[in-house]
């Protein structure tokens, strides 16, 4: 780029004229070349647009091409649709810009609403090296589509090649500004070239004829600025620098923030522009755009200058996380870039003289990483490190120390009497007796590094241990029946993370202290941490594997957090003191799961075990589990009670009470208290005798009373509800009950009965058969996607409810003996035959006494014929005009049923109703009529005829 970045160098802007003329000098001379004819046509469309250009290049390069191509149209008389109006409508029509040759240009032209559209194929835009020279070549085809003759009309392709005068392309002997520089010349010769390339399709495209003339666009050789300098911060300048014809009114804009910004024309045609950076500006990729205008004739020009410009005044952000590691090859240095989306920014790495203290630089990197080679075993080095972005920004600098060590094996034994780190080069650790960390002394283990234990041996810890290891890199404590143990530390807090402890025989014991792990395995130990004496731990992703006791709990206080014991031979054992605090503890192959001596709450654990039943022998002891919070597919208990009590509802369906009675005593000792009163009913029902806690409640008491009353009456349905789901609904049990009541008669018919007719279902939907509860309750619920399914329980008076079943002919009652007379006293024997069909679906026998009333004679005649009850049939009909139409009639049918016992002329029981209906025919209009006055009374008079004859038979049975 320009090496003009100081706020001095307008001062030397003479200088800079010269050398960019220099530099460009065979560009300019050949910019200029006079244009071909021009080629009115009388055909040639008038309202037209350029359309984005397709082919080689960036997507800079073809904008490029079609702003120089739209500007150079302007002079010609055309009316030209502006780019930025053209892509908006092809965005709204879904047109996408890279595939215009596959549009229709018909569609195009409607979409448009145009006359003409330019088409732009860039055949060739690059640059071609030759030697210690390159030249640039750009080639573009242009044509001309025309509406009117829907076709095109002109086709032209157009090569512009330029030798870059004189720049040496052997880089290695050229200055470093001279480098610069070339980036830029080499676009300022692409857009030279593209506008010579434009001006010459302005003259051959052929124009419409006549319109007021229009003067040709300012002329503009090359344009060019200082980008490659940038990004730029506060004081610095963005010089931008123009060749064109002389005499013209020029700004530019930076950016859409920073408009209008004045350049002055220099020398002849050649005009320079600078904008001095802010303090508060901050933007990146900003386009700088020329606005050159030629007041006579007037006619102006947009020019996009090649280029994006960066503005930064932000520092970047210090490194976090700085470390150092020794490591075999030296010292590893890493750390992390908190600048997130910005541009990486580059760490400059300095490290002190172990002797002088100075610091001296050790590298300048991009990465997060850093290896030091140059280092002595056994000296302290301090590192430090500062960031800085592409404009000079400095960011906060961090520091960090470290000591060298010889790699491992290293041997620890006795009192470690001050602080300690174990390093992952210095590791293994080998102990090989008793070793102790001493009181006020801190331990710490870096990532990677690994405690060796021989037969026997141990660590006590009386100060501190910080073992801190990573995910890829955790701390390792290994060996042979080898103890840690953490005694009597006060407050101060043990800690690790990703640590590591095997091996067979080995324990961790915190006997008193306060500890915390996390992301820690114990693997194929004795007991792999144990805690007592008032000891106080914490530990989060924890996996105890293949131990003889994974965690032992004594007079402690823990808090688990997902917590995972697979393979142990007891997971968990718990002693008296103990104090747990369990969140997300999983189970899976251990002998035994829990052990407790104490009641135990172990939350919504996890287990792996195949059902319920294979889970129960592994839990020892008053166990807790909070199986309401687990899921449906990892709740063994509800799985489990599902199964039993699906059992148990599918015995008492079939009367098999002994079976449902086993079933309940299966799940007593699990269901709640009302759920027991259930169970007391049951068991009560199938001969036995509940327990008196049980047998008090109102549902076994209820179920005690009917047994008394009438033996063998007492029956137990069970009735399945979904409802919609709402939030508070399992807190509604009145509702749920109201809910199940008004579905209980069709529910009764359908779900215990499904064989019945389907019109024997619904007439009995219409019973009351509630009036036969003597109890009900609501057994528990839960959701079911949508819905929330439950059951209700109901102690039922089985025979006084099937009486009401038969006459729905839900059930199908035994021939009856009973004979029923019937007289018809109206002059149609329509309701009489009704009543007939009913005592046929009911076989009940009847004999047609005939017509008229109930007298002396007619009741001689039922008697002699064996007639124990008569029904007298009167029937009445009204039939009138409609107000709707005259052909529309109105029908009411009056009907009364006496009931009669044989012998008697006295009423026993009287049934009336009246039924209308309107039709055009009177046939049918009767029938209606009186169908729905005798539906009105059927099931009264059945269930009177049927209870009649029941009493009846018990005053002829015999006494036993």
């Amino acid at each position: 780029m320009l090496a003009v970045a100081a706020p001095s160098a307008l001062a030397e802007e003479e200088g800079l004229l010269e050398r960019a003329g220099q530099m460009f000098g065979r560009v300019f001379a050949t910019s200029e070349q006079a244009p071909p004819p021009d080629a009115p046509c009388v055909d040639a469309p008038r309202r037209i647009t350029v359309l984005p250009a397709v082919g080689q290049g960036t997507a800079e390069q073809l904008d490029d091409v079609r702003t120089a191509i739209h500007n150079s149209l302007s002079s010609r008389n055309f009316e030209l649709k502006r780019p930025q109006e053209t892509d908006l409508a092809l965005a709204a029509a879904a047109i996408n810009p890279e595939s215009l040759a596959l549009e229709d240009p018909e569609r195009l032209v409607k979409v448009l609403q145009l006359d003409g559209l330019v088409y732009i194929d860039v055949l060739t835009i690059s640059k071609v090296y030759a030697g210690a020279y390159a030249q640039q070549e750009v080639s573009v085809r242009l044509r001309l589509y025309s509406a009117t003759k829907k076709a095109f009309i002109w086709e032209k392709v157009e090569t512009q090649v330029a030798r870059e005068g004189g720049l040496s392309l052997n880089l290695l002997g050229i200055l470093t500004t001279v480098i610069t520089s070339t980036k830029v010349l080499t676009e300022g010769v692409r857009q030279a070239l593209v506008d010579r390339l434009a001006r010459n399709f302005a003259s051959a495209i052929p124009h419409p004829v006549g319109g007021n003339a229009k003067a040709a666009p300012p002329t503009i050789a090359v344009a060019f600025s200082n980008w490659g300098d940038g990004p730029f911060r506060a004081g610095d300048e963005v010089i931008v620098y123009l060749k064109g014809e002389p005499g013209l009114a020029v700004t530019f804009d930076l950016g859409r923030e920073r408009a209008g910004l004045p350049m002055r024309e220099k020398a002849s045609g050649e005009y320079l522009g600078a904008y001095v950076v802010r303090e508060d500006d901050q933007a990146d990729n900003q386009m700088v755009v020329l606005h050159a205008t030629r007041l006579n004739p007037r006619a102006s020009l947009d020019w996009r200058v090649p280029g994006r410009v960066g503005l930064d005044n932000k520092a970047p952000a210090g490194a976090a996380e700085f470390k150092a590691q020794p490591v075999r090859e030296g010292v590893r240095l890493t750390w992390k870039n908190q600048d997130g989306g910005r541009d990486a920014p580059l760490f400059t790495l300095e490290r002190s003289d172990p002797e002088s203290g100075v610091f001296s630089k050790l590298a300048e990197v991009a990465t997060s990483e850093y290896l030091d080679q140059r280092v002595s075993v056994g000296h302290a080095y301090h590192y430090r490190i500062t960031p800085h972005d592409a404009a000079k920004n400095t960011g906060p600098v961090a520091s960090v120390r470290v000591v060298t060590v010889t790699p491992g094996p290293t041997a620890v034994s006795g009192d470690i009497s001050e602080d300690t780190v174990f390093h992952a080069l210095g590791s293994p650790y080998r102990i090989q007796g008793p070793a102790r960390v001493a009181r006020n002394i801190t331990l710490a283990l870096e990532p990677g590094s690994t405690v060796e234990f021989g037969e026997g041996a141990s660590l006590e810890i009386l100060g501190a241990i910080q073992a801190m290891g990573a995910s890829d890199a955790p701390v390792s404590f290994v060996g042979s029946h080898w103890r840690l143990r953490v005694s009597d530390t006060g407050s101060r807090i043990q800690q690790w993370r990703y640590a590591r402890f095997e091996g067979i025989g080995g324990g961790v014991e915190i006997l008193g202290a306060n500890a915390r792990f996390e992301n820690c395995i114990w693997r194929g130990m004795a007991t792999g941490l144990q805690a007592d004496e008032a000891a106080d731990i914490g530990i989060q992703s924890g996996v105890f594997a293949q131990n003889q006791t994974g965690l032992r709990l004594g007079n402690s206080r823990a808090k688990l957090e997902r917590i995972e014991f697979r393979g142990n031979e007891t997971a968990l054992l718990t002693s008296s003191g103990a104090s747990l605090n369990a969140r997300d503890l999983q189970f899976d192959g251990n002998a035994v799961h829990v052990d407790a001596a104490q009641p135990l709450d172990i939350g919504a654990a996890r287990f792996r075990d195949a059902s319920y039943a294979d889970l129960l022998p592994r839990l020892r002891g008053p166990v807790q589990i909070d199986w309401r919070s687990l899921p449906e597919e990892q709740n063994l208990l509800r799985q489990w009670l599902k199964r039993e009590w699906h059992n148990v509802v599918a015995a008492l369906r079939v009367d098999d009470l002994a079976n449902a009675a086993a079933g309940i005593k299966t799940l007593a000792p699990i269901i709640d208290d009302d759920s027991r009163g259930l169970a007391a009913a049951i068991e009560l029902l199938a001969g036995g005798e509940p327990s008196v806690e049980t047998a008090a409640s109102p549902f076994a008491r209820a179920a005690r009373s009917q047994t008394q009353s009438q033996p063998g009456s007492a029956w137990i349905w069970i009735q399945e509800t979904n409802l919609p789901f709402e939030p508070a609904l399992a807190d509604a049990p009145s509702r749920l009950l109201d809910e199940a009541a008004a579905r209980f008669s069709r529910a009764l018919a359908s779900q215990h009965y499904p064989n019945a007719p389907a019109a024997a279902a619904a007439r009995a939907a219409r019973l009351d058969l509630a009036r036969h509860q003597r109890a009900r309750l609501l057994l528990p619920g839960e959701r079911d996607g949508a819905y929330w399914r439950y059951q209700v329980a109901y102690l039922l008076d089985r025979p006084a409810l099937e009486r009401d079943l038969r006459l729905a002919g839900v059930v199908e009652r035994d021939k009856s003996t009973l004979v029923v007379g019937l007289l018809n006293q109206s002059e149609r024997g329509d309701a009489t035959q009704k009543l007939a069909d009913a005592l046929q679906k009911q076989k009940i026998r009847f004999i047609n006494l005939g017509q008229g009333g109930v007298t002396a004679r007619a009741q001689e005649k039922a008697r002699e014929a064996g007639v124990n009850l008569v029904v007298e049939t009167r029937y009445a009909l009204d039939i009138g005009q409609t107000r709707l139409s005259t052909t529309l009639k109105r029908f009411e049918a009056h009907l009364t049923l006496n009931l009669y016992d044989v012998g008697d002329t006295l009423v026993l029981q009287r049934f009336t109703a009246t039924g209308s209906s309107a039709d055009f025919r009177e046939s049918s209009g009767i029938e209606k009529a009186l169908g729905q006055a005798f539906g009105c009374v059927e099931a009264d008079l059945l269930a009177s005829l049927w209870r009649l004859d029941e009493a009846r038979l018990a005053q002829t049975k015999p006494k036993s």
